[in-house]
């Protein structure tokens, strides 16, 4: 090295330094591409294809059918390969060929498509870099399972419901974008179903055809009824499409429910009926009924039996009500009725003969559905229905009405009364007061749908394997065991605003609503009805004059609700609204028992949240997306799970994991099988930006690492010099969401999903890093199923004789938390992880060390917690120091 340039080196300021190393790490990230081909460890396929060979396609197959770190980076296109005189490949003239790469690897692909290109968006936001290629690997470029579920997330905002096994079966944008266009809705042209108001979060109300067999009635319905109920109309032939005569009622009403079922597959449905549409509309209710499908059928002010209007009894009225107007010499009136109804008879015939084409399309699709309203069987209908009727038509006509729905029904129906005259009540003058009581009609019926699945799911809620965990190591303060998160950048958001957004997430999540109760069958979940929680405590501290006292005042606070918590009366999810005056910020904490709760959980929450406040500045109520699995149809599956083939052939997997940590050297003789959370202390670590950057990049020893194995494998190196072992068993956990074997979705519902269990990872001590971290990437992919067997068969399987040896009891636990997605957004309300006061001081712990990791601000944070009842601080710090020192050894490696 130059003297001059060294000298000029050793002189410069650490934040010189640091910029001239931030530089340096820039220039090499340019040069990776071009290190990589020209030097780089990694796999190549050469290929002969085939006439129409697809890459795209044999890399899914591969996918399929081998590991990630299997599967080839580069793929290179030969037409013949050369020969040996043995006849065998000849690899030194294979490697000194001049055929171009083929495949996504040697070309940078662009998206294709919107969907693509949403994908890459995505992608870049979450992953926080660009550019990203549609051939790019999410597990490869930094993507972890926790981010996973951040990318489905945002996918679901952009009305694409994808599953977390999907991204993980599809793992480039190339992929996904073909499994993403299959799980679309098809594309399709409707005939009979037409948008009035397609946006909303409340289930539609589906308008039947009036009587001009047309739905132009109903346009100005939508001014009147809820935001956020959609909206439409059902004809028997679309305004412009190809004129199609229904043969039967019955024809009528599926054509009409395929439509619907296309444009709502899942219930509950409000279909509404009126005038002509009455057997129509009755017909839809009655195969929804069949398939046992929640329908709310809303009749407005029409007879069943339309026809019958016509009859001779109807006649005789009509010649009755001239007659009383001739009695009565109102000679006007006279003679307006005798206008109205000869017009009433003209009027068809000049549309049918000399109307506009589209007129005349009309004409003959309301006198065809007369032909067939007539023919129509009026049989009995078993399900129940409102009936809303006027007074317009008189006593006798509004008591016929009654009547008639009775004897279909053979039962008493619902009536409620409306104002106004029958023609006029989608009218301008009437359709108020009409939009009033529909919308009230279907609010009932949601309520007491929502009724219903309340007591459902309040009964016989299961616990899940983490909660099983839990009240198996903790017996002596279990109702203090709590996560805490303070809310940042509030701005100005007062209690009122806080308040009504946290009872709506409790009303939305149902985990939030849960407490536990102890009896001889040990403990059970309950779930409380949405109208008994108050999770909100407003404490007013604008009088205490200084913000030290202000501040003891908000610990003391804190303590105290946690002490007085109860598992059984709950609530176990709380704020705290810390009104402090002029003094600072009022503050506010959340505070949750970790039974009801995980940081997946709480990244949910803090999404939903952010949607709340700003529903409420644009005064619009609270609309979520959907909801994934309940708390109690989780515990349902995984109770389903612990009997399958697939997890009790993971059996003989579990019982290998073997435990000789309990081997390890300590400071201090263990007494007891477990230490209290008043001993335990914690060291933090921190690694710089330039060396966590690095570490996102990869390995590139020729198979892909995730970071979660390179961290294992520096801890299991660190320990291993310790302890003088080769085997060690750590306690590992997963959020448990994705895992293979699951097949159902719960990636947007809230509660603890946990996996906890234990993983025996052999090394010799001989054994180089780079074949360290091998063999701690192999053992850690064999774990089946992301780990979530080893919890349903210890605690749900019924057959105890069978599990009886899955009892390990990890001395060492690791935990990697991903990657912290920041507040980026100025606007939005932060929730920052509080890690003090939310555990009892007696509270027990069954293990003596335990790390965890996060990525924060790009930088990787460690905090090492261990129980000064084993260890000496010197003894941690001496560990912390090692594991920072063989992590830059392996990432200089790489």
């Amino acid at each position: 090295m130059n003297e001059a340039l060294e000298n000029s080196i050793l002189n410069l300021t650490s934040s010189e330094l640091k910029m001239v190393r931030m530089k340096l790490s820039q220039y090499l990230e340019k040069l990776q591409e071009l290190e990589k081909e020209k030097g780089a460890k990694r796999l190549v396929a050469y290929i002969r294809p085939k006439p129409n060979f697809n890459l795209e396609d044999f890399q899914m197959t591969l996918g399929k059918r081998m590991p990630d770190h299997m599967i080839p980076a580069k793929f290179i296109q030969v037409e013949e390969f050369p020969k040996l005189p043995n006849g065998k490949i000849d690899f030194r003239k294979i490697k000194t060929s001049t055929q171009e790469a083929v495949g996504p690897r040697t070309v940078i692909e662009k998206p294709k498509n919107k969907i693509e290109e949403q994908l890459v968006a995505i992608w870049e936001k979450v992953l926080n870099f660009s550019p990203i290629h549609t051939t790019d690997n999410f597990f490869e470029i930094g993507g972890d399972s926790i981010l996973s579920i951040q990318i489905i997330a945002k996918l679901r905002e952009c009305g694409i419901d994808i599953t977390p096994n999907q991204l993980f079966k599809h793992q480039t944008i190339a992929a996904l974008s073909a499994e993403v266009k299959s799980s679309l809705k098809p594309t399709y042209t409707y005939r009979h179903l037409v948008e009035i108001k397609g946006t909303g979060s409340k289930p539609p109300l589906y308008c039947l055809h009036a009587g001009g067999i047309h739905l132009f009635s109903y346009n100005r319905l939508a001014d009147y009824m809820d935001s956020q109920r959609p909206i439409y109309a059902l004809q028997a032939s679309a305004v412009t499409g190809k004129l199609k005569l229904h043969k039967s009622v019955e024809e009528m009403a599926h054509d009409f429910l395929d439509e619907i079922k296309i444009n709502q597959p899942k219930g509950p449905y409000h279909i509404m009926a009126y005038c002509f549409s009455t057997a129509v509309g009755l017909e839809i209710a009655r195969i929804l009924e069949e398939r046992k499908e929640e329908v709310n059928f809303i009749v407005v002010d029409t007879i069943a039996h339309f026809h019958q209007l016509f009859a001779w009894n109807r006649t005789k009225t009509r010649i009755l009500n001239i007659l009383k107007v001739l009695r009565d010499r109102r000679v006007n009136r006279f003679f307006g009725l005798i206008r109205k109804r000869i017009k009433s008879f003209i009027d068809p015939k000049l549309v049918k003969y000399l109307g506009e084409k589209e007129e005349r399309k009309i004409e003959r699709l309301r006198l065809n559905y007369l032909k067939i309203y007539k023919k129509y069987s009026w049989d009995v209908y078993k399900g129940k229905f409102i009936l809303l009727l006027t007074e317009s038509g008189g006593r006798h006509l509004v008591s016929d009405i009654i009547k008639s729905w009775e004897k279909i029904t053979e039962k008493e129906n619902d009536i409620i009364d409306i104002e106004g005259k029958h023609e006029e009540l989608f009218s301008d003058v009437g359709v108020r007061d009409t939009a009033i009581s529909l919308e009230y009609c279907m609010e009932n019926f949601e309520n007491e749908l929502d009724k219903t699945f309340e007591r459902n799911l309040q009964s016989n809620i299961l616990l899940t394997p983490i909660q099983h965990w839990f009240f198996d190591t903790h017996k002596r303060q279990p109702h203090y065991w709590n996560q805490i998160v303070r809310l940042t950048n509030v701005g100005s958001l007062d209690q009122t605003n806080i308040k009504s957004i946290l009872d709506f997430l409790v009303f939305q999540h149902d985990a939030l609503r849960l407490s536990f109760s102890n009896n001889t069958d040990g403990w059970k979940a309950n779930l409380h009805p949405k109208k008994n929680v108050e999770v909100f405590r407003l404490v007013d501290l604008s009088q205490t004059e200084d913000v030290l006292e202000q501040n003891k005042e908000i610990k003391e606070v804190i303590l105290g609700v946690q002490e007085k918590c109860s598992l059984v009366d709950g609530p176990l999810f709380k704020c705290l609204f810390f009104k402090c005056g002029e003094l600072q910020e009022n503050k506010i904490y959340l505070l949750a028992h970790h039974l009801v709760i995980d940081s997946v959980s709480w990244s949910l929450l803090n999404k939903n949240f952010n949607t709340g406040v700003k529903h409420q500045f644009k005064k619009k109520p609270i609309v979520l997306s959907g909801k994934t699995l309940s708390i109690k149809q989780w515990g349902e599956y995984l109770l389903e799970l612990s009997t399958s083939p697939e997890i009790l052939k993971e059996l003989p997997f579990w019982e290998m994991q073997k435990e000789d940590s309990y081997m390890f050297p300590s400071d201090y003789t263990q007494r007891n099988n477990h230490f209290e959370e008043c001993s335990i202390k914690v060291l933090k670590a921190v690694i710089s930006e330039e060396e966590t950057s690095l570490m996102l990049q990869g390995t590139d020893w020729g198979f892909s690492t995730e970071i979660e194995e390179l961290l294992i494998t520096v801890l299991h190196t660190v320990l291993s010099e310790w302890s003088n072992l080769e085997r060690i068993c750590f306690g590992l956990e997963k959020h448990g969401r994705n895992a293979g074997i699951l097949e159902v979705d719960v990636s947007n519902t809230v509660g603890w999903f946990t996996s906890y269990f234990p993983i025996s990872i052999n090394i010799s001590k001989t054994s180089t890093l780079k074949a360290r971290l091998k063999h701690v990437s192999e053992q850690l992919r064999s774990v089946p199923n992301d780990g979530i067997g080893y919890g349903i068969l210890k605690y749900l399987n019924q057959d105890q004789r069978r599990n009886s040896k899955l009892r390990q009891k990890p001395q060492v636990i690791f935990n990697y938390l991903g990657i912290s997605s920041d507040n980026k957004n100025g606007s939005n309300v932060g929730f920052k992880m509080i890690n003090k006061w939310s555990r009892h001081p007696n509270s027990e712990r069954s293990y003596g060390l335990e790390v965890n990791a996060i990525i924060e601000n790009g930088q990787l944070r460690m905090n090492w917690s261990y129980s000064t009842e084993l260890f000496k601080e010197t003894t941690v710090k001496n560990l912390v120091a090692r594991y920072n020192t063989v992590l830059r050894e392996i990432l200089l490696q790489c």
